[in-house]
């Protein structure tokens, strides 16, 4: 997901973005309350940069994938 789109990468087509919906609260915002929650009562936050670096993985392989017109392996 990509600021309300989703990112759809089906075997043997090319990525194609979808639009979502409006949402009551942002995915940012709800990412904000979550990392506030966790300063405050001193827990680790549920999601970290490596669950980032994943996500990052994923929208390059989305990016290579359309540039090259092929299926990129994102492992």
């Amino acid at each position: 997901m990509l600021h309300r789109w989703l990112i759809v990468c089906e075997r043997g087509k090319l990525p194609r973005l979808v639009r979502r919906g409006s949402r009551p609260v942002s995915e940012e915002r709800a990412l904000l309350r979550r990392f506030e929650r966790a300063i405050v009562h001193d827990e680790e936050p549920e999601l970290s940069g490596k669950d980032n670096l994943l996500t990052m993985a994923v929208v390059d392989a989305c990016v290579r994938s359309a540039e090259e017109n092929r299926w990129i392996d994102v492992g």
